[in-house]
């Protein structure tokens, strides 16, 4: 059997000299607390005054502000945009359908498939976005890249006729 204590319970004394009973409270003793008016204001509105003193105000900046310093950014880097692990994992996938699966590649061979697909990514969208400049739009669309396409079939085939 568990024990608990008991609660404090009220005791019921008479004054020397008179008949009725007064009740006597033990937490009466105690005094209340009283609060401040924004005190007041900050319990109605549900914050306290510990969290509304931790909060900052965002700084607002202007459109594109953020865009340009993740340029800056990238460009500042050479670390590679592609992950490596999942890169690795599309090449010998590749390598399974076209040879063999038990076909290997050497680390530094990967390294440099993987930067050589990285550069020509990265050409390959800075030539859709200025067929989108040359359009008069900011945003890169399909048909930019699809045009990118064509022009760099048009000119694989007239170097090979030359």
């Amino acid at each position: 059997m568990v024990r608990t204590r008991a609660k404090k319970k009220n005791s019921i004394k008479s004054p020397v000299g008179s008949s009725t009973p007064q009740v006597i409270d033990k937490g009466a003793s105690k005094k209340k607390k009283t609060l401040s008016p924004r005190q007041v204001e900050r319990s109605i509105q549900g914050t306290s005054a510990d969290t509304t003193s931790n909060q900052r105000k965002k700084n607002k900046r202007k459109q594109g502000t953020k865009a340009l310093m993740e340029i800056r950014f990238y460009q500042n880097n050479s670390f590679r945009i592609i992950p490596r692990l999942p890169f690795s994992r599309l090449v010998r996938e590749i390598m399974a359908q076209v040879a063999t699966p038990d076909y290997r590649i050497q680390a530094r061979a990967l390294d440099a498939l993987h930067e050589s697909t990285e550069a020509f990514v990265v050409r390959y969208l800075e030539e859709a976005n200025l067929c989108a400049i040359h359009g008069k739009r900011v945003t890169l669309m399909p048909k930019d890249m699809q045009l990118v396409k064509q022009l760099n079939q048009s000119n694989q085939s007239q170097s090979i006729t030359n």
